[in-house]
């Protein structure tokens, strides 16, 4: 929240949408209890959706979010798959300096963040990138072939050549 207060703060605000995180009441409750009024019109948390329209939900989103799982290394969130399917930006914010970091940074899809500073710092940038959408979908072409790295498809044929040495 304090990323998006600052944006607040400097007149470049923006939109966060939790989806889906309103099934549970409770965690709806929780979240909706961190933001302060003045952002209350700023944050969404929604009800689950089919999978189909939350795919679509994403694909209308500028920018995606990435949480890191704290201290906890090497496990990428099964988020980051479907994000590069996507290929929307992605701002990981905190950055876990590890293998979702490396994974975004090798697709040419990730803006790093390990604080609410460095966070504004790149809301703003994606907010620029955004002013010439040619520059957005330049990143989207320029990533297509490393996201396939990521495909089931691929993966399986990696794991067949492993296998098969």
């Amino acid at each position: 929240m304090e990323v998006l207060d600052r944006c607040h703060q400097e007149k470049q605000p923006f939109r966060l949408v939790f989806l889906g995180a309103g099934f549970d009441i409770k965690e709806k409750k929780r979240i909706e209890g961190l933001v302060p009024d003045h952002l209350k019109s700023s944050v969404e948390v929604t009800d689950r959706f089919s999978r189909q329209e939350a795919l679509g939900m994403l694909q209308k989103a500028h920018v995606l979010l990435g949480i890191a799982y704290g201290e906890m290394k090497g496990i990428p969130s099964s988020k980051l798959y479907e994000y590069l399917a996507i290929g929307k930006p992605v701002l990981l914010c905190p950055t876990d300096g590890d293998v979702m970091e490396r994974i975004l940074v090798e697709v040419g899809l990730g803006f790093f963040a390990k604080d609410a500073v460095e966070g504004v710092s790149k809301i703003l940038e994606l907010q620029n990138l955004y002013r010439t959408n040619a520059e957005v979908s330049r990143l989207k072409e320029r990533s297509r072939e490393k996201v396939l790295g990521y495909s089931r498809f691929r993966q399986l044929e990696n794991l067949a050549d492993h296998l098969g040495k």
